[in-house]
């Protein structure tokens, strides 16, 4: 026998404390009763076992239902699991100029939050990541598990991929490849239910390379909807780099600046969205609500064989009813 919920077991160790207390309360009482009764005819005037059976039962009343919310549960039964939602791959810039810091804690950490962010509000959905710079790698496929992918999102950085640069082409390309992969996990999707499929990239959009026009028309061919955070400022800021930060060849100090038109006009040419981010969540919950949830059809995901664990706490719960039940018919007597 296992227990959906142990931690309710603690709630045991309010029953030593209830009985202490009603045992106050009943030399309080009888305190009360010696002023205007002799103590030794309160035996002719109520039946003391009442008495005693009655806090018993109000105290086996409580322990059943705290047994009750532990959840009791004895073997399972394999069902078919299935989640309604739509797939979507995130992927984050981990270029170095993802390191300046025009927004806090830098761009880069900003795009994490507002990942974490994003992953919070999610309904059944698929996720999985892409980690990009002058060419783009699939982190974590579709999954449902969404503590491991924010694990792996933590340890995105810019020495994760060698070659620099803002490569959105081999981005998308990437990302889409790995929508379009339908045995994410080994199960093959509903053909009857196509879920819809999102690509959101979060980016300052600094010095594209890459042929964007191919990867408009990709997402296009495919259904794909690109949907955009841009991470930083168009006043921009200089690119930490050891003890200072990066310079040109002539010594000057280099900018690296938000590029939010073209980034915006990549999302609307798809029929996606474009935001800037924000210190809050809203820009996360934007994209998902108004762009992704609002623009996208739900589709179901069999996701095969799944456990179910029968339940028994309607006993314990039937035996509390019943003894609240019978102590209140001792009071009234």
């Amino acid at each position: 026998m296992t227990f959906g919920s142990p931690e309710a077991f603690y709630l045991f160790l309010l029953i030593p404390g209830l009985y202490l207390l009603a045992g106050v309360r009943y030399r309080i009482a009888r305190r009360r009763i010696a002023r205007v009764v002799d103590l030794e005819l309160l035996p002719a005037l109520t039946d003391g076992r009442i008495r005693r059976g009655s806090q018993f039962l109000l105290l086996l009343a409580i322990a059943l239902l705290i047994l009750a919310l532990t959840r009791p549960r004895y073997g399972v039964e394999q069902s078919e699991v299935s989640r309604v939602g739509v797939d979507i791959v995130v992927a984050v810039d981990v270029s170095t100029s993802m390191l300046a810091k025009d927004v806090q804690p830098s761009r880069l950490g900003r795009a994490k939050r507002k990942v974490v962010d994003f992953v919070r509000l999610l309904q059944g959905d698929r996720v999985g990541l892409v980690a990009f710079a002058g060419e783009a790698f699939l982190e974590t496929p579709l999954t449902y598990d969404y503590g491991a992918f924010l694990s792996f999102l933590q340890l995105l950085n810019p020495d994760l991929i060698p070659i620099q640069g803002t490569n959105i082409e081999s981005a998308l390309t990437t990302s889409i490849q790995a929508l379009l992969n339908r045995t994410g996990e080994g199960v093959a999707a509903s053909t009857s239910s196509p879920r819809g499929k999102a690509v959101i990239l979060l980016t300052d959009g600094e010095e594209f390379d890459g042929d964007l026009s191919q990867a408009r028309e990709l997402a296009s061919k495919n259904g794909v909807r690109i949907f955009i955070i841009g991470v930083g400022t168009e006043k921009g800021a200089p690119i930490p780099e050891g003890d200072g930060y990066l310079r040109a060849p002539d010594g000057s100090v280099v900018l690296t600046r938000l590029r939010g038109d073209v980034l915006k006009d990549l999302a609307k040419q798809t029929g996606g969205l474009y935001l800037e981010s924000i210190g809050g969540s809203e820009d996360a919950r934007e994209i998902y609500q108004g762009g992704i949830r609002a623009l996208l059809q739900a589709g179901e995901f069999g996701e095969g064989q799944g456990r179910i664990y029968r339940e028994f706490f309607q006993i314990p719960l039937l035996g509390a009813v019943i003894a609240l039940i019978v102590w209140g018919r001792h009071r009234e007597e």
